[in-house]
């Protein structure tokens, strides 16, 4: 009875088992294909992964000596190199913690320039007054600078007049 409903199972479902095999045909087919076209790709890579290991595994060059490098200097930095670069480091923070606090008190310079704005203006209305001096400057210079090529003084008049 058993081996009867298989035949009869298998019977029903043989559409499906061919589809299944021709699927598994055409997927070997293109694995087939896709192996052949990169064949040399994989061959170079092969190849390569090939010299990695081995250069990896170079006693003279390899990873083991690098190991040993890299422990002799994490070990002189956790020696007094390290010690004597946080020493610096505090040293410098602590100037700048110097400044930053003369500079919050108040009554200095750089106190008064980051505070009071009367310094950018000032500064604001001195660019405009500068702006405007070389403006009449270049319009205007024999006001300001008096010369002669030919040892004869030019009026006023007559530098208008040009």
């Amino acid at each position: 009875l058993l081996a009867s409903q298989f035949v009869a199972s298998l019977a029903e479902n043989t559409d499906r088992i061919n589809s299944i095999l021709d699927n598994l045909e055409e997927t070997t087919r293109q694995l087939r294909q896709t192996v052949n076209i990169n064949q040399e790709g994989l061959n170079t890579l092969s190849q390569n992964l090939t010299e990695v290991s081995s250069a990896l595994s170079d006693s003279k060059n390899g990873v083991r000596p690098l190991l040993t490098k890299l422990n002799q200097l994490m070990k002189g930095v956790e020696g007094q190199e390290a010690k004597e670069a946080v020493k610096r480091l505090n040293h410098i923070l602590d100037n700048v913690e110097t400044v930053l606090d003369k500079t919050g008190k108040g009554g200095n310079s750089l106190n008064r320039l980051l505070d009071d704005d009367s310094f950018y203006n000032n500064l604001n209305q001195t660019l405009v007054n500068l702006d405007q001096l070389l403006v009449d400057l270049k319009a205007h210079p024999w006001r300001y600078v008096s010369f002669s090529v030919f040892g004869r003084r030019q009026g006023r008049e007559e530098a208008e007049k040009k």
